[in-house]
């Protein structure tokens, strides 16, 4: 702001004292507040472009997410059922069941939960695992969710 203002009152000085054809410190100064004026145009058009990228990245890995929640959403519902009977039973048992668009079979054996995929399922155990990791992480009731070695995926509770 200050150096603006010097730079306005040496115009101003200019255009008070000598004609403005002849006075060679008014034209540098107007060529010095051109260039603030498109550097200022630069700056705020660079961030503009800048919000825009990142609100355009912001949206796209939210797609993302959402469309791995949309391809798991019946194992998530049918898996969220047994978490929360450990949390009402304290022991769930043995239970199993179909999720309901019958890609995947949930087990339920003591305080463990196992997925075992069927054939119409697309998806590797790795990927099951990594969005049933992204679904629990923050739900204190899940210890631990691997891959087992005959390939299915578990869902430690205890």
């Amino acid at each position: 702001m200050g150096i603006t203002r010097l730079r306005l009152r040496g115009v101003w000085r200019c255009l008070v004292n000598v004609d403005e054809v002849n006075c060679p410190r008014f034209l540098f100064v107007c060529n010095q507040i051109i260039i603030i004026i498109i550097m200022k145009q630069r700056i705020l058009f660079t961030s503009l472009m800048l919000i825009l990228l990142s609100s355009c990245f912001v949206a796209c890995s939210k797609d993302e997410e959402g469309s791995k929640n949309q391809e798991f959403s019946a194992l998530f519902s049918k898996t969220d059922y047994y978490v929360n009977k450990l949390d009402i039973s304290g022991s769930g048992g043995v239970d199993s069941s179909e999720s309901s668009d019958g890609k995947y079979l949930v087990t339920l054996m003591g305080r463990l939960i196992t997925v075992k995929k069927n054939y119409s399922s697309g998806a590797t155990y790795y990927e099951i695992k990594d969005a049933l990791q992204d679904h629990y992480k923050n739900n204190p009731k899940v210890d631990d969710i691997y891959i087992n070695k005959g390939g299915t995926v578990t869902i430690d509770c205890r």
